[in-house]
């Protein structure tokens, strides 16, 4: 939904509104594309994304994707603009799940196979720039999660549980 409530967009992929909503952009394991809004010109396209990848997530001001790794497991960032990949750091097989509003952190989901044999781990929370993991948020045992969001000052992540929103 654009910032005045008049357009949405919806599709197969991982969509949002730039630049105060005049600009969409997409990411999906094909290549990131963004249109202008009014004249539905693309204006912007980088092939970033490639078979191996999937799980593509859009940060808040469009210049960067999290990308899980099909098969073996890892995940990266990516800058659209420069192709520039950034590896995070023991991610395994983890999951995209949000960016932090200002776009520095992404958190990530880690499978609960995986997890249970490591630090019972259940978001990660990595930098997105270096690559470097900063947090961890502890899961309960048995606990799954697919879905996470930062506040609006990105001090703290949210995630839903079978029973309970976890903050940390």
């Amino acid at each position: 939904v654009t910032p005045d409530g008049r357009l949405v967009a919806l599709g197969a992929s991982q969509e949002r509104f730039l630049r105060g909503g005049t600009r969409i952009a997409a990411a999906r394991p094909e290549p990131y594309r963004a249109w202008d809004v009014g004249s539905g010109e693309r204006v912007e396209e980088a092939s970033v994304v490639s078979p191996e990848w999937s799980g593509a997530l859009l940060a808040p001001a469009g210049r960067l994707i999290a990308l899980a790794r099909t098969g073996n497991g890892g995940a990266a960032v990516c800058d659209v603009r420069t192709g520039r990949r950034q590896e995070l750091v023991d991610a395994g097989a983890a999951w995209p799940l949000a960016f932090s509003p200002d776009g520095e952190r992404v958190a990530l989901a880690e499978p609960a196979d995986l997890s249970a044999a490591k630090e019972n781990a259940g978001v990660l929370v990595y930098d997105a720039r270096t690559g470097k993991r900063v947090a961890v948020a502890e899961r309960s045992a048995g606990e799954v999660f697919r879905a996470a969001a930062f506040s609006p000052d990105g001090r703290l992540v949210a995630a839903p549980g079978a029973d309970a929103l976890h903050v940390w």
